[in-house]
């Protein structure tokens, strides 16, 4: 039922675009495309989605769901999928209609910058904190005394913290999980407490200081 119902808004949307393009190339003829000396490059990407669109629920889309007939060839199966591909672009076209929704897709376009910067500043700081945890977890891992008495311990800091690579994804676990301590605390309780000072200063700084900065820039 409801890939029936899907098909048949399909059809729907589809038959309002079409209907909409012709009367509005009615309307402003060759204006539609080319005034003023300026290609309209919107328009005709917008009937180009709208013609394809068109083309693929009234002729591919059919004849390659025929079982009976001949099989379509290789380019008419290319076709139907790049066809398929510029339908999905037809949300472009949808969002159009709603002025709230543009505007709150024109300021994700427009925060993306100081999103990107933020990340990379996160990134950063992340990259420096694994570094320095590498190097404290380290002595303990290779502590003959700590192997011997507890394995289990030795292998859990090796898996979080015993290369760089492993401190810096389970940093990025502890920002934005929200599940810090389960990181954190085998390493206080077993290991020593020194790791209580590194992660009461790495969580005041970067989970709580500025993850909330960043976050008040974009609400502001």
């Amino acid at each position: 039922p409801m890939d029936g119902f899907i098909e048949v808004m399909q059809v729907v949307f589809c038959v309002i675009f079409l209907l909409e393009l012709v009367v509005r190339i009615a309307m402003r003829r060759q204006a539609y495309f080319y005034e003023a000396g300026v290609f309209e490059k919107f328009n005709i990407f917008d009937t180009v989605i709208v013609l394809f669109t068109v083309l693929d629920l009234a002729i591919l889309t059919p004849l390659s769901d025929d079982t009976d007939g001949p099989k379509p060839d290789f380019p008419v199966i290319r076709i139907a999928r790049f066809a398929k591909l510029l339908r999905a672009l037809q949300l472009i076209r949808t969002i159009q209609m709603f002025s709230k929704l543009r505007v709150l897709m024109a300021t994700v376009g427009m925060s993306f910058c100081a999103l990107l910067w933020s990340m990379v500043l996160l990134f950063l700081t992340m990259t420096m904190a694994a570094l320095i945890l590498t190097q404290l977890v380290n002595p303990y891992i290779e502590d003959p005394s700590l192997n011997e008495d507890n394995e289990d311990i030795v292998e859990w800091m090796y898996t979080q913290y015993g290369t760089a690579g492993r401190s810096l994804w389970t940093l990025f676990l502890v920002t934005f999980s929200g599940g810090w301590p389960n990181y954190v605390s085998r390493l206080v309780e077993e290991v020593s407490v020194v790791f209580a000072y590194v992660f009461g200063v790495y969580v005041t700084v970067v989970v709580f200081a500025m993850t909330r900065i960043i976050t008040a820039l974009f609400l502001k």
